[in-house]
């Protein structure tokens, strides 16, 4: 007889949590992804900026420690290559301190190579990372922005 594994039910954790308002592109993590979550969220990335036209990207990190792993940042470098492509990422850890130093560090350090290194600012706060891209972008609409967040952590 041949056994055939359930199988796994996904974590809230797990899920891909992207979605976009107008130019902006929105990224939430709960805790750093794993490795087929991170392939989900670079493909739904890739998506949102060649097929929606997303020039800004808000990542919201509620859990900085750990950081994700070389492979993980890897796939993620995929990001700054597409052309025409992302032109500011604006980062919300909602913890200061050491989780904010953490993920600004690994995104910096991702990016510090890149066509978008000095396109990034890290921020404790939704509005001010919305009002810094609204110096860069048009129509950044702060309020459906924080809902389309707040939606992306009910699921």
């Amino acid at each position: 007889m041949i056994q055939v594994a359930a199988p796994r039910a996904q974590s809230r954790l797990d899920k891909v949590r992207v979605a976009t308002v107008g130019e902006v592109v929105l990224l939430r993590h709960f805790r750093a992804p794993g490795l087929e979550r991170a392939r989900g969220e670079v493909a739904a990335l890739e998506h949102a900026i060649v097929h929606e036209g997303a020039t800004a990207l808000i990542v919201w990190i509620d859990e900085a420690i750990p950081p994700p792993s070389f492979e993980v940042l890897r796939l993620f470098l995929r990001i700054p290559k597409i052309d025409p492509g992302l032109e500011h990422i604006a980062v919300v850890v909602p913890q200061a301190g050491f989780s904010l130093a953490i993920a600004s560090s690994v995104i910096r350090q991702l990016l510090r190579l890149t066509r978008l290194a000095g396109a990034v600012e890290a921020f404790t706060e939704l509005l001010p990372a919305c009002a810094w891209l609204s110096r860069h972008h048009e129509d950044i609409d702060a309020l459906a922005i924080e809902e389309r967040l707040y939606e992306l952590g009910r699921d």
